[in-house]
């Protein structure tokens, strides 16, 4: 092992990497623990640690989907990847690398703590669904732009920052515009924010805090406006109702009549009201197919939960009937295998065993064919309520 670890060639993460990291770790382990096949152990796995292994490149990582803590400091690694199934992951640490850039995080949505110290990071990103992390270190990098600090707004939870020995940290009033602009700050390069310089902060960015806040809050709403206009395209596409919000504008786009009048003034109030009165017509049938689509949906689930419901009851009965058969046949075996019985008597039980299979049978199935009754009923109903919303329907397309 000391072999492996003291060569001056760059060191790939492999099985034998692996099993030589497990095997340093089980010294007070069991020997049945001990023997368990080398995946199983990966899959148990949830600290993982190769620091100062001269590792290049992240990979082969895969089967250990139980992981919490991964620490790679201290190697030779450019680039953040291979990661994403790790979704369990809470802690990581990438510090004394060659990163620049970054990436190959953001599906880690569990992460608390990243360690990004001593690389040669220049810009913060790469990050944007990371809302749990508390605690981020990306000390002794490129960072050089107060930029960075507005991106890191995001994260609700951030309590502890680190960017020291950063070009940006040399700035100017770099800790109080940094305090002023992370509100849940606790930690600042190392040392714990007061009271008093938090509140000089805020006084002192106060103007710019407001026009940051504004910003922000638009941009939310554009964000709310775009996911309910997805959400509502989504619920017209599952009634097949997606042309129906630019309808009216489809339309005309095709009228030849309706662009030779478009550019008359005296007509502006006539179609302005036509689209109106359009739009409302649009709307209210929207409505009210939307209506009959739910009708629809809860039909349809309360057909699905009377089958699976009849279907588990005659599954009850079948397996009661196996069960009360197989009880017959085993003491049937028992009692021919465990006495002296005449030939006559013998066969005799051997014929009431047939008898009793031929009633199982018979049993099973009556169980089947009233299973075929119930359930074509069940869709002679749902089939009927679906034509008569099917009608109503139609009458409101009609109207």
């Amino acid at each position: 092992m000391n072999k492996l670890y003291n060569s001056i060639d760059p060191i790939v993460i492999d099985d034998e990497l692996l099993k030589l990291v497990i095997d340093d770790g089980k010294e007070s382990k069991d020997s049945k623990e001990k023997t368990k096949p080398l995946s199983q152990q990966l899959g148990e796995l949830t600290t993982l640690q190769l620091p100062y292994k001269r590792i290049r490149r992240i990979d082969n990582l895969s089967g250990l989907n139980k992981l919490t803590k991964l620490q790679l400091d201290n190697n030779d690694i450019e680039t953040i990847e291979n990661l994403d199934h790790l979704v369990h992951l809470t802690w990581i640490d990438l510090s004394f690398n060659k990163i620049k850039k970054i990436e190959g995080l953001n599906q880690l949505k569990k992460l608390t703590d990243i360690s990004l110290h001593s690389n040669q990071i220049t810009t913060l990103e790469g990050m944007d669904d990371l809302q749990e992390l508390t605690l981020l270190s990306v000390g002794a990098n490129k960072i050089a732009s107060l930029d960075n600090i507005l991106y890191l707004r995001r994260f609700k939870n951030l309590s502890a920052l680190n960017l020291a020995k950063n070009p940006v940290a040399e700035l100017p009033d770099y800790k109080m515009f940094v305090v002023a602009r992370l509100s849940n700050l606790r930690y600042l390069d190392y040392r714990l924010l007061d009271e008093t310089t938090v509140r000089g902060a805020r006084e002192q960015y106060q103007e710019d805090l407001q026009v940051i806040q504004a910003k922000e809050k638009e941009a939310d709403e554009k964000e709310d406006a775009k996911r309910t206009k997805i959400a509502r395209l989504s619920l017209l596409r599952g009634a097949n109702l997606q042309d129906f919000d630019t309808f009216f504008e489809d339309l005309i786009s095709e009228d030849a009549e309706y662009m030779k009048v478009a550019p008359l003034r005296a007509l502006n109030d006539v179609l302005s009201e036509y689209k109106e009165r359009f739009q409302e017509a649009t709307n209210n049938f929207v409505v009210h197919m939307l209506e009959h689509h739910d009708l629809r949906i809860q039909e349809r689930g309360q057909f699905d939960l009377v089958c699976q419901k009849v279907q588990k009851l005659n599954d009850d009965k079948a397996l009661a009937l196996f069960d009360e058969f197989g009880a017959k046949k085993k003491k049937v075996f028992k009692e021919l295998k465990g006495e002296k019985l005449a030939r006559s008597e013998a066969i005799a039980k051997l014929e009431e065993l047939k008898t009793s299979t031929s009633l199982f049978y018979d049993q099973l199935m009556d169980q089947e064919t009233n299973i075929v009754e119930q359930i074509e009923e069940f869709i002679r109903e749902f089939e009927t309520r679906l034509s008569e919303l099917t009608g109503h329907a139609l009458e409101i397309i009609r109207g």
